[in-house]
């Protein structure tokens, strides 16, 4: 592509002896197309795939500077170049240059493509647990509540390293968490709480409670002073129960 020739063809008819053919090169003037690719903050984004195409194809890779160049490119040629990377979206789509006949720039901005972690809190039946607990760490930090169905959803920034960990004062989860590392795509993590025993804590605001003794408790002679008790309730229901509870003072 870097020569024009003439003639551009010869025909023979009813060859019947050899024959000599002479072309004449001519070279074409020959232009480059580069650039940069940066992030959307102006920051640059090296190892970005720029492809050439059309009269002629070629691929390079942005350096440290986020620069790419092609070099060498044949003058009156149509081309398009387009910039990718994994984890981003790349602007302009692709950009054309038709019978090129000077060097060309063709700047790309790329930005991180946002990917949803999501799942199911579930129990051994695979009914949704209500109001878990569910942290994200790693490269964003968040956390969030799973709705009645035990559904739960973060949006986060392609190629990080997440960790998904549900909590609950009432359960254990399997798996205990889920790790994403160089995240390319939409992600599935799903839980199954496991109850402890059957047995719930109610904890009103989480902290202990004291509950004053008053003239009920009364010492008598020889009786010794204990002051103050602790108290929690547990609650393990049976068959067809509506309220069987345990009400411990403390004392055991």
């Amino acid at each position: 592509p870097l020569y024009t020739f003439g003639p551009s063809s010869v025909f023979f008819n009813n060859l019947s002896s050899s024959q000599t053919v002479d072309f004449a090169a001519t070279s074409r003037p020959a232009y480059s197309i580069s650039g940069f690719v940066k992030n959307t903050d102006g920051t640059p984004l090296s190892g970005a795939t720029l492809t050439l195409s059309g009269s002629q194809a070629s691929t390079v890779t942005t350096n440290a500077t986020g620069f790419y160049g092609f070099a060498n490119i044949a003058g009156g040629g149509n081309y398009s170049v387009t910039a990718s990377k994994q984890g981003y979206s790349v602007n302009p789509l692709k950009q054309d240059f038709a019978n090129l006949s000077a060097n060309q720039t063709a700047n790309f901005t790329a930005a991180p493509v946002n990917y949803t972690i999501s799942g199911r809190v579930t129990d051994a039946d695979g009914a949704g647990v209500v109001e878990v607990s569910v942290m994200l760490s790693g490269s964003q930090s968040a956390t969030a509540l799973t709705d009645p169905n035990g559904n739960y959803s973060f949006t986060v920034v392609g190629l990080g390293n997440y960790a998904v960990t549900p909590s609950s004062n009432f359960n254990s989860f399997t798996p205990a968490i889920q790790t994403f590392d160089n995240l390319g795509g939409d992600r599935t993590a799903n839980f199954t709480a496991i109850d402890f025993a059957g047995l719930h804590t109610i904890e009103f605001d989480g902290n202990p409670k004291t509950v004053d003794y008053g003239d009920f408790f009364q010492l008598q002679p020889g009786q010794t002073e204990l002051g103050k008790f602790f108290w929690e309730f547990w609650a393990k229901p049976g068959p067809n129960a509506y309220a069987r509870y345990m009400l411990s003072d403390g004392y055991g």
